[in-house]
């Protein structure tokens, strides 16, 4: 048998030994990462993140919630909340980016009577600090509304009371009928509801009869869109006692100045929409109507589909005087004059308004104020005319302008002989300096 030389046998050996030295060792890379040649390490590609923003920051326990303005530049927060808010017990909802941590935390109360400072950690550990600001609106006292009126007369009484939130925005409206005995005969109570943005969405108005029938009104329900900061629609829908509904909806368009520039009214059958520039109304179209207006945008006439119209007269003041009604063949079937106070007063029930309403919408009747005389008369087919009603109301003033009571003298045709009544209303205020 051969022999293999030693020589040989230990080149064979080395050869082995590099065949195994030289195997291609393959690193262990984490997806997404790199290999460094010529190493066999990896580094990740995925780099932590250094956002520490405050993305929201609100007082969420509160109603309406209150919602802070947040300045991202200067790092500050500030937020101002209803008068009798206890600063001290005050706990914030914020929100951050993700993997992001704040001291004080999320929903922790804090005493905001003095400055607070957050701190946000970032995922990376870089920080940045917040200041917090809060303070309280002005207490309601600051802002003169009426409380309450109460009337009286031979036959009854009334009593309307009006209450507000810390922010001095209308809250509710209760209105009381009583008989001469006082016992209550009717109420009705209207419950306005705001969102976070100090926006009224909906109003309800619930009734109560102390003998209903089926065609009275049970619930009044009013809700409020908004774009933009204005109210565009509302819409109404009634209930009545037996159970029927029906509704109606006004939509607003407004020019580039925020002024009301169209109203759009749907109601049952009725569709109709009102025009307005530069603080009156230019035109009105309607499919039960057709209007006539005066170089001051007044109406001067309504013709009904039916035929009958009614012609209404101005004062130099642009006052509605007279209303005259016609039948179907133009003759003349009755009318109305009217007197308005000689002075400027006002009822300051909801003092603020409603944000986002429209301030002022162009009447179609004219500038009327408060009227201190209204008389009314028939006419029959002989040119006959006779009175029918004549009221008469005298307004007493503070020297703020508002008024402090007024009394109210009725009378009216029962039969051939005029029936009298007087009544009485008195204003309560609070809030006035």
């Amino acid at each position: 048998m051969r022999q293999i030389p030693v020589h040989r046998i230990a080149c064979l050996g080395l050869l082995l030994l590099g065949l195994v030295s030289c195997k291609k060792t393959e690193p262990d890379v984490t997806p997404g990462g790199t290999t460094t040649p010529g190493s066999n390490t990896s580094t990740s590609a995925t780099t932590k993140s250094s956002a520490k923003d405050i993305l929201g920051f609100e007082f969420s326990t509160l109603n309406p919630v209150v919602k802070a303005v947040i300045e991202a530049t200067a790092k500050t927060i500030a937020a101002t909340v209803p008068a009798n808010i206890d600063l001290t017990k005050l706990a914030p909802s914020i929100s951050l980016p993700p993997k992001a941590t704040i001291s004080p935390g999320s929903g922790v109360a804090q005493d905001f009577s003095k400055v607070v400072t957050y701190t946000v950690t970032a995922e990376d550990g870089s920080t940045q600090a917040y200041a917090v600001t809060v303070s309280k609106m002005p207490a309601t006292s600051s802002v003169c509304r009426v409380v309450a009126i109460v009337g009286t007369s031979n036959t009854g009484g009334s009593k309307s009371t009006y209450q507000f939130d810390s922010q001095n925005r209308l809250s509710q409206i209760k209105i009381e009928n009583t008989n001469a005995g006082g016992a209550v005969l009717s109420s009705n109570t209207t419950v306005y509801t705001y969102n976070a943005d100090g926006f009224v969405t909906r109003s309800v108005r619930s009734y109560w009869y102390a003998t209903p029938a089926n065609s009275n009104t049970k619930e009044l329900t009013t809700n409020y869109t908004y774009q933009n900061g204005r109210m565009v629609k509302n819409e109404l829908i009634t209930t009545t006692v037996g159970g029927a509904i029906s509704s109606s909806t006004t939509q607003y368009e407004y020019d580039v100045q925020g002024n009301v520039s169209k109203r759009i009214t749907s109601s049952g059958s009725l569709q109709e929409t009102t025009t307005f520039a530069n603080g009156a109304v230019t035109a009105i179209t309607s499919n039960q109507a057709t209007y006539t207006l005066n170089a001051q945008g007044f109406v001067t006439k309504r013709v009904s589909t039916n035929g009958t119209s009614n012609v209404y007269q101005y004062n130099a003041a642009g006052q509605n005087t007279v209303i005259e009604s016609y039948n179907a063949q133009s003759v003349k079937t009755g009318y109305t004059t009217y007197q308005n106070v000689d002075k400027e007063l006002n009822t300051p029930t909801n003092p603020l308004g409603f944000k986002g309403h429209p301030t002022t919408v162009p009447a179609l009747y004219g500038n009327n104020g408060l009227t201190a005389k209204q008389i009314s008369y028939i006419i029959d087919a002989t040119g006959k005319e006779t009175k029918t009603n004549e009221y008469i109301w005298m307004y007493q003033g503070d020297s703020r302008g508002n008024v402090t009571s007024y009394t109210s003298t009725t009378s009216f045709l029962s039969g051939t002989s005029m029936v009298n009544n007087t009544a009485t209303y008195t204003y309560e205020y609070a809030g006035c300096q």
